[in-house]
Parts: C-alpha cells; sequence; structure tokens
C-alpha cells in the first residue's frame, strides 16, 4: 500500500542561510556552499521557521526505503 504523502523537515542553524529558487535548494554556511536539484513533480520544498520541509506525495519504495533505513529521506 502506498502513503498519500509523507512529510520530513531538517531544521536550519542560525549560522547557516537557505534559498529556493528554479527547482534548487541552495545553502549557504561558514563550511561553503551547496546546492541540490530537486527535479521530481512529488515532492515540494518549503522554508517554514528555521526548517526545510520536504512534503513528497505517493512516494516510491525506494523512498520509504530510504526512510527507514536513514531516519529520514534525505541526507541531512
Amino acid at each position: 500500500m502506498r502513503l498519500p504523502i509523507m512529510i520530513d523537515y531538517v531544521e536550519i542553524p542560525n549560522s547557516v542561510s537557505v534559498s529556493i529558487e528554479d527547482g534548487k535548494i541552495h545553502i549557504k554556511g561558514p563550511k561553503g556552499e551547496k546546492y541540490r536539484n530537486i527535479n521530481n513533480r512529488n515532492i515540494i520544498v518549503e522554508i517554514k521557521e528555521n526548517k526545510i520541509i520536504f512534503k513528497v506525495y505517493f512516494p516510491s519504495k525506494k523512498i520509504i526505503r530510504d526512510t527507514e533505513y536513514n531516519g529520514c529521506a534525505y541526507k541531512k
């Protein structure tokens, strides 16, 4: 049975800035910069109250398996 929605979040430290533009998450902090492409239309990324919130509608078995193995669907 597939789950209709899966929600996960990552807390943003005070010294880190995060922005979302054109399907890319840009992260800038004291150790450098990173960005990640989110090219899946089922994944919605939001920033609220110092948290990055990931919402996945009808997640695949791979995302569910990775969640159970790593504790979250996205590497922190």
